[in-house]
């Protein structure tokens, strides 16, 4: 489970990460980052509408982005805000999730030995 030190809880700072920072996409999901100067660990949020479903629906994603957020936080740069914002709706995002973090990671600091311990 995710930390709630990790979470973007403010609705602020979703929006300066969504409107200022850099977009990616990777099949189902679309994530935006940004680096913050004051920030002592990576912080992690989600925007889940109501296109994914239902109440039960949507805190469901929800869930299983948290749930897959939390390897990652030892792996990204401490000062990144990261929101996440699934497109469709489907029955797992990890591959989506793990090809989104790929990207982010090599487009926040260009290192591919990164990536390659997280995977494997």
């Amino acid at each position: 489970m995710l930390a709630k030190a990790n979470r973007l809880r403010q609705r602020a700072d979703i929006l300066k990460t969504t409107q200022s920072g850099q977009r990616i996409n990777s099949g189902s999901l679309t994530g935006f980052f940004l680096k913050v100067d004051n920030n002592d660990q990576p912080k992690f949020g989600y925007i889940v509408s109501r296109r994914i479903g239902g109440s039960v629906d949507r805190h469901r994603v929800t869930r299983q982005l948290r749930h897959l957020s939390y390897p990652w936080v030892g792996k990204l740069p401490k000062t990144t805000y990261l929101v996440i914002r699934p497109n469709t709706k489907i029955e797992k995002y990890e591959s989506d999730f793990n090809k989104l973090l790929e990207k982010i990671i090599l487009k926040s600091n260009g290192s591919k030995e990164v990536i390659e311990k997280v995977i494997f």
